[in-house]
């Protein structure tokens, strides 16, 4: 709900947007108004789903904000498919003049105990699309997932067609998983077993200079990104 639009963009562009970028899927953050503006949003539909929303956004002179906030659960169309998020989006920017801005961006999502269905054969799929597969049921296959990441960027015109971006972020992920892994199976030492306890740190930051001049445009910079990851 919070966001602007969004930009789909296909190749290599691993100089721009990290390591190993071979496509991008973007989506901005709307900018505060300069109205101040509340939306409630409010969305049922059959198999359980459901959403409710809430988007504030507005200016204060040189100051905007877009908040906004989401729950969604669904019982899902096929058995034991049940899933609950919520899911929060902050943007604050600030315009000092001169070409200078500052933008914050906070979010975080929710995914308790998201149940897994797994998948079917053809045979099981014609049959009954909307069964579960058995071995689901019996380990009760579900995910877990928490991450909550900031991120802040400054921009200054320097004249002309150059500009100067600065970016720091941060984050934090944890995920745990159920598999459907028998326990003979998970008895082997060199088994990694059925659950999947993972979780991690990571934060970056990037550089760039931009020289413009249509149609062609140069980027020189430099990025460090690290992930500290614990899984058990």
């Amino acid at each position: 709900d919070s966001a602007s639009r969004v930009e789909v963009l296909r190749g290599p562009f691993s100089a721009l947007y990290g390591n190993s970028a071979g496509g991008v899927i973007q989506l901005f953050t709307a900018d505060g108004r300069d109205a101040d503006e509340l939306r409630l949003g409010l969305v049922g539909a059959s198999y359980g789903v459901g959403r409710a929303s809430v988007n504030a956004r507005g200016s204060s002179g040189p100051f905007g904000y877009n908040l906004d906030f989401s729950h969604f659960q669904t019982d899902g169309y096929r058995d034991h498919s049940a899933a609950r998020r919520e899911s929060g989006n902050a943007k604050l920017s600030w315009d000092f003049g001169s070409g200078s801005t500052l933008t914050v961006v906070a979010n975080t999502v929710y995914i308790p105990d998201a149940d897994d269905p797994l998948g079917l054969t053809r045979a099981q799929y014609e049959a009954n699309p909307r069964q579960v597969a058995a071995v689901a049921e019996q380990f009760n296959t579900r995910k877990s997932v928490d991450q909550k990441q900031v991120g802040a960027i400054f921009e200054q015109a320097l004249g002309g067609a150059h500009t100067l971006r600065l970016m720091a972020y941060g984050g934090r992920r944890e995920v745990e998983q159920f598999l459907a892994i028998p326990a003979a199976t998970q008895a082997n030492p060199l088994h990694a077993g059925g659950v999947i306890d993972l979780d991690g740190d990571y934060a970056g930051t990037d550089a760039r200079w931009t020289w413009a001049a249509d149609p062609l445009e140069l980027t020189v910079g430099f990025n460090y990104d690290e992930q500290d990851q614990h899984r058990r």
